[in-house]
């Protein structure tokens, strides 16, 4: 099975972004929060349902190469929703955690995209290539 190489009790990510919390919380019938993760991703991390703040599973590791989110373009989408705020839209924030090559991070979905790009440039560039991703020349 594919996915077995990554569970772990044990496991941890080094390229786990700070937590994140929702912070557009406006409050409903117990003026308490109340957040559940939802979305095509959201079974690969946890929510605290009283701040918000989220983060990926003890056993998920981020892996550029092996993507895990549900149409594997390494851009997984959940929404953090408030279910005590009876507005649907005022309670719910749509997030992305994306894993480049060389990093992972969780932005609001609204985030622009961030990825470092590397080109070679000069009259040789014909005789190298490069990892558009890595920045490796070969």
């Amino acid at each position: 099975m594919r996915r077995q190489s990554k569970i772990s009790g044990s496991a941890t990510t080094s390229t786990a972004p700070e937590r994140v919390a929702v912070t557009d919380w406006t409050g409903g019938s117990s003026n308490v929060p109340n957040f559940i993760l939802q979305g095509p991703d959201a079974f690969i991390f946890e929510i605290d349902p009283l701040t918000g703040a989220i983060t990926p599973k003890s056993w998920f590791l981020a892996d550029f190469d092996d993507a895990w989110n549900a149409n594997e373009d390494n851009i997984y989408e959940m929404s953090a929703i408030d279910t005590d705020n009876t507005d649907t839209v005022a309670g719910s924030t749509d997030f992305e955690y994306r894993v480049t090559p060389t990093d992972a991070i969780l932005v609001e979905a609204s985030a622009p995209v961030a990825l470092t790009t590397f080109t070679i440039s000069g009259p040789d560039t014909v005789i190298f290539e490069i990892n558009k991703f890595t920045g490796e020349v070969t």
